[in-house]
Parts: C-alpha cells; sequence; structure tokens
C-alpha cells in the first residue's frame, strides 16, 4: 500500500515500544523503505500512545508537523 502513495507525500509514525500488536519493527521497515518518514517510539506505550502517553504523542506529533513544514492553521485531509 505504501508504494501507492506518492513519495513527496509527507509520513509520520508513533509507535507505542510496548506494542503488542503492531510492533514497532513495522514502521521501522516503513522508515527504511522511505526515510524522510518521521518516526517516534513512545516509552512507556502500547497500541493505544495517544492515550498512555498522551503529552508525548502530541509533543512528537507537533514536532513532526514542524519537521514536515506544514503551515500553522492548515487542516490536513
Amino acid at each position: 500500500m505504501i508504494d501507492s502513495l506518492p513519495e513527496d507525500l509527507g509520513v509520520c509514525l508513533a509507535y507505542g515500544k510496548q506494542d503488542p500488536w503492531v510492533v514497532p519493527l513495522w514502521g521501522q521497515r516503513l522508515k527504511r523503505q522511505r526515510p524522510a518518514t518521521v518516526y517516534y517510539e513512545v516509552d512507556n506505550a502500547g497500541h493505544c500512545p495517544h492515550h498512555e502517553e498522551p503529552q508525548v504523542y502530541v509533543a512528537s506529533l507537533l514536532t513532526c508537523l514542524r519537521i514536515l513544514q506544514v503551515p500553522h492553521g492548515s487542516v490536513l485531509r
């Protein structure tokens, strides 16, 4: 599926380091395929890092948006 996306499409991934279902290995593989991908592993989080470590998750998301140069106030679709 990732091969069907445009090469210039920014990708940001945040994985819970202790996720037993969608292990971080999948995100690491994507990062190797598309080096421009912004990738985070959230410590002390499993499958729902946005619930388990919301402050860390939001900080990583905001950093990702800055790295991908998404203008402030943009609507993401």
